[in-house]
């Protein structure tokens, strides 16, 4: 009966038995639990240690706990060539080792791998220093990373990853792993059957969607062997998070009900909202219980103890996000206080600690709706100390701001920078340290700093800052912190990066090494001459090479590293058409032409640095997509002028960049789609539900058309060797013959005609498909990154470019623009190459002009033509 229905508790029988939590004291949001004892710290702690250093590195640090230090705080001191760390918690003692790593030893713990270059004897600390966080909270994790990176996971990455988010000073993690496991046991306890519930569950790769109401069913059906799998997973992370003291924050009921609610529960207030991002009905259109209908009390009461049984204990934190990209079924300001406050009973009602997570995402997503009027309406139904709002995009729209703080509500700030896990080198490291202060000392109930990418293994550095800043409390010198975080990323040798001057910074005084104006290093500046012979010892370090990639980083901290804007929209990667843009408009593409030169320069005696060969991929990456752009628009160009010629010429270069890319990209696993296809695949071993196939497909979908007929196309487009090669080269190859056969025919290109093609013929028979990628490199990234380099880029001293071109100094060439195209580049040896895929090219400036045929120099003080040789 429905109004009949008791309370349910849902007994689970755990093969695992977690030790159990002390309750928060006092207000749950300002004060971290007791849930350690002293013996924990230094055990998790250790452990740690014992994971991630090199023994002899681990065998001279000891640990201690201290009274004199709150729980974030931690002290390091030196005694007798031994290092002491001392925290009262093991993320705090943790942070003390990371912090000691980064800055006293030159090494780094990242994504993408280590760099644990540690001489003997380990750095001596002249006195005891002690740190303590700026803000309480330190948050980690959105809810798409769980799909887009974190999905296909075993325990050992996600150990790993632990280890790193202590070490860097988190201590409050989303914990939304197998989640579905506990709902179907609530669900099925009340009546629903698993063929009911596989109407609302989606496959693994779409939970982050599902779990917020946006699509149900779609890329199912989700196995028992599946939801059992995760959920053993779930028990050893929320363990080890447990161990160190982390604050794992637990999901709850948000409303969000199967399909056939309203049949078992006809009484039932349950609305039907509109569909979500182009779905169908069949996978769309979520059906939410009112908060204030009695069963919504009841079914977060389960939901909430299923898990306090399972996991022996919560830390009183749960996510719940009824409106997500969705829009609620009224705006008046009493339906939206009474639905908070129905929301919140439902927690105190069980756990009268708990407090509730929101994203404050859809305050930002839909303000048509979200006045101000209705944001402070939804938000007074809950006490302040019930509440934590995660500002998740506060880095690119500050919801604190307009909203006087959340009107009293503590908040996170917090950064995304990432979606879908698309690549693309941006942001703005300066903005991250001028936000975080400005929120500090202007906002009145920040509470936390949070990284919440959607997707992993992308701009590192903008989250590395972003967490640090939650324990920094003093201003300080973003040039003086990119250079120390470039010397231990690479493992640069400390005589060179320990130059008289910041090399990011202007410098007072030359030397014979260093041009004083090296901070600028724009395109008329002298670069450096490409190295010729290469080293055979991988652990020879040019001379030049902290240099090199000092000045790199340089340009990167100015140009790429210095844009609020999202540059994460790649031509390459998307749907071709004769009207696109570009996605270099907030980027200096010489810049990064500049800066592809000098990692190549550096790259000889690098090989032995993992950091640097991922960087390496992903300058290379992102420079040759940028020049793609180029032959794109000059592709265009002779289309729209006729040149078949040119135009055949062209087809060909789009389609071999495409190539060259796959090439690079081949050579990291992490730039592999092997690797992505071949975890989810094992996951059918894990959960002995033999859906290798469907976990294939759910893995292929999600990186390429999303939806079932190509809703969020190209959304989570990954730069993956093997799709670059099947799937983006061949919609470009496709494209590329129409386009010719059009202008062939003297027929109008027909862009529809061709996107229908593209989906039926390449987009859809990919994401379907079964066929085997690698997943572990056949050659390395220096070898494939010189032959690309000398290929796009090259020698462009005069002696060699006079080789093809005549040169004329201070000389422009008469006549008009060559098609009317002017190249994003100002690099000499792209538009070199770029002349070179063009036959009716006669020549060019160095500021992105090109010349036509016959092309006659006249004077012009300050430029240089390159003429093509005609012989």
């Amino acid at each position: 009966e429905y109004m009949g229905v008791p309370m349910l508790l849902v007994l689970l029988t755990l093969p695992l038995a977690l030790p159990r939590g002390t309750e928060l004291k006092n207000s749950p949001i300002l004060k971290i639990d007791e849930r350690e004892s002293s013996h924990t710290a230094i055990d998790s702690a250790r452990a740690l240690f014992q994971r991630v250093l090199p023994a002899n590195i681990n065998a001279l640090i000891d640990i201690n706990t201290s009274t004199a230090l709150d729980k974030d705080s931690f002290a390091l001191s030196s005694h007798s060539s031994r290092l002491l760390i001392e925290g009262n918690t093991g993320v705090a003692i943790s942070t003390g080792l990371g912090w000691f790593l980064k800055y006293y030893c030159g090494a780094s713990v990242a994504w993408e791998g280590t760099q644990l270059n540690i001489s003997l004897p380990i750095p001596t600390l002249p006195n005891r220093i002690v740190i303590k966080s700026a803000v309480k909270y330190r948050y980690y994790l959105n809810t798409c990373t769980h799909s887009y990176t974190l999905v296909w996971w075993d325990w050992n990455q996600w150990q790993k990853h632990i280890d790193w988010i202590a070490l860097s000073g988190y201590n409050m993690v989303l914990a939304f792993t197998g989640q579905e496991h506990i709902f179907s046991q609530v669900f099925q306890q009340m009546g629903f059957s698993e063929a009911e519930l596989s109407e609302w569950f989606t496959g693994p790769a779409f939970l982050a969607w599902n779990r917020m109401g946006n699509i149900r069913k779609y890329g199912g059906p989700l196995t028992a062997g599946w939801m059992n799998s995760q959920f053993q997973l779930q028990l050893q992370i929320i363990s080890r998070l447990r161990e160190l003291g982390i604050l794992a924050v637990l999901p709850a009921f948000a409303g969000h009900v199967p399909p056939s609610f309203s049949t078992h529960f006809p009484q039932a207030r349950v609305s039907n909202l509109p569909t979500w991002a182009g779905f169908n009905s069949t996978f769309s259109g979520d059906f939410v219980l009112d908060a204030t209908d009695p069963m919504f009390a009841k079914i977060n009461a389960a939901v909430i103890t299923a898990q306090e049984t399972a996991y022996n204990g919560t830390d009183h934190i749960f996510n719940a996000d009824t409106y997500n990209e969705m829009v609620p079924a009224s705006n008046d300001t009493t339906f939206l206080a009474s639905q908070s406050k129905a929301v919140y009973q439902s927690f105190s009602a069980v756990d009268p600690l708990a407090v509730w997570m929101i994203q404050g995402w859809m305050f930002s997503f839909d303000k048509d709706f979200w006045q101000p009027t209705q944001v402070q309406a939804y938000l007074s139904g809950v006490p302040d100390d019930g509440m934590i709002i995660l500002d998740l995009n506060a880095f690119g729209d500050p919801i604190w701001k307009q909203t006087n703080s959340f009107y009293g509500k503590p908040f996170v700030w917090s950064i995304i920078n990432n979606g879908g896990q698309r690549p693309g080198m941006y942001g703005d490291l300066q903005k991250v340290v001028d936000d975080i202060t400005d929120a500090r000392e202007h906002s009145t109930s920040l509470i936390g700093v949070g990284v919440a990418p959607e997707g992993l293994f992308i701009n590192y550095v903008m989250y590395e800052l972003t967490v640090e800043m939650g324990w920094r409390s003093t201003s300080f010198d973003i040039n003086d912190w990119t250079t120390k975080y470039v010397t231990r990323r690479y493992g640069l040798k400390s005589s060179d990066s320990r130059i008289s001057v910041n090399p990011l910074r202007p410098s007072p005084s030359p030397s014979p090494s260093i041009s004083p104006d090296m901070d600028l290093f724009d395109s008329s500046k002298p670069i450096p001459e490409p190295l010729s012979n290469f080293p055979t010892d991988d652990n020879t370090q040019t001379a030049d090479a902290s240099q090199l990639l000092l000045g790199a980083w340089n340009i990167l901290l100015k140009d790429v590293y210095s844009t609020p804007y999202a540059q994460d929209y790649f031509l390459v990667s998307s749907r071709p058409g004769l009207n696109m843009g570009s996605g270099s408009d907030w980027t200096n593409v010489t810049a990064i032409a500049t800066v592809w030169r000098m990692f190549h320069d550096a790259s000889a005696g690098m090989a032995h640095s993992e950091l640097f060969l991922f960087d390496y991929i992903d300058v290379t990456r992102q420079a040759l997509s940028f020049l793609f752009e180029d032959i794109y628009f000059a592709f265009v160009q002779a289309y729209q002028t006729g040149d078949y010629d040119n135009l055949s010429t062209l087809s060909a270069a789009l389609v071999d960049a495409v190539s060259d890319l796959d090439d690079i990209l081949s050579t990291h696993p992490l730039w592999m789609v092997g690797q992505w296809i071949d975890t989810a695949r094992w996951w059918a071993t894990a959960a002995g539900d033999h859906q290798a196939d469907l976990y294939e497909s759910n893995a292929r979908h999600l990186i390429s058309i999303w939806g079932p007929n190509g809703e969020l196309n190209s959304y989570a487009m990954r730069h993956f060797s093997g799709m670059m090669q099947d799937l983006v080269g061949a919609r470009w190859k496709l494209f590329a013959s129409q386009v010719l056969a059009a202008l062939s025919n003297g027929t109008a290109f027909d862009q529809q005609a061709f996107e229908d093609d593209c989906f039926s013929r390449i987009e859809k028979p990919w994401a379907e498909g079964t066929n085997a990628y690698p997943s572990t490199p056949t050659s390395d990234p220096i070898t494939v990154g010189h032959r690309l380099f000398w290929k796009y880029l090259g020698n462009i001293t005069n002696s060699e470019l006079s080789k093809e071109f005549e040169i004329f100094p201070n000389s422009d060439g008469n006549g008009n623009l060559f098609q009317n195209f002017r190249s994003q580049t100002n690099d000499v040896g792209q538009m070199r190459y770029l002349c070179r895929m063009m036959p009716a090219c006669g020549g060019f400036i160095a500021d992105g002009f090109f010349k036509p045929l016959n092309v006659l120099p006249v004077t012009f003080p300050g430029s240089t033509l390159y003429r093509k040789r005609t012989n």
